[in-house]
């Protein structure tokens, strides 16, 4: 028999903003133990942790949930949408360049994501340029 080992995770996992993480976990490990995964629940990780905030009369955390298991390929239905499965087991690692940069970042987009990149390039040391197309900020504020 044929087996399936290596990190399972289980996301869109939607909890009350008052819910703690241990109620993450429980959610995780019934749908785990229902495809028949073997696993220590004392490996079970929070692999994701992000806040739903689109209606604003029902907010809420969404998790994903990760830990190391095993499955038989034998019994084993296809995975559900919301886990997922790889065998590649090493942590994630990442490194930094050593090389001084030609020229300074560039970075597009002055929303969210853009803006932390550019408060972090700059905490770096680096002097990042960020640039938006959007009209003027009294022209979106007209728009709202």
């Amino acid at each position: 028999m044929s087996f399936d080992t290596g990190i399972f995770v289980v996301s869109n996992i939607k909890l009350p903003l008052d819910a703690s993480y241990k109620e993450a976990f429980s959610v995780a490990k019934k749908k785990l133990l229902r495809l028949s995964v073997d696993f220590s629940e004392s490996e079970l990780k929070i692999h994701k942790k992000s806040v739903d905030a689109r209606h604003k009369d029902d907010i809420k955390f969404v998790y994903s949930v990760a830990v190391h298991g095993t499955r038989s390929r034998k019994k084993a239905n296809p995975l559900p949408n919301d886990v997922s499965f790889t065998e590649d087991t090493k942590p994630i690692s990442s490194s930094f360049g050593d090389e001084p940069l030609t020229a300074p970042p560039l970075i597009v987009g002055a929303g969210p994501a853009g803006l932390f990149a550019a408060l972090y390039l700059a905490r770096c040391g680096y002097k990042p340029t960020l640039i938006e197309r959007g009209g003027s900020i009294s022209e979106r504020k007209a728009l709202v």
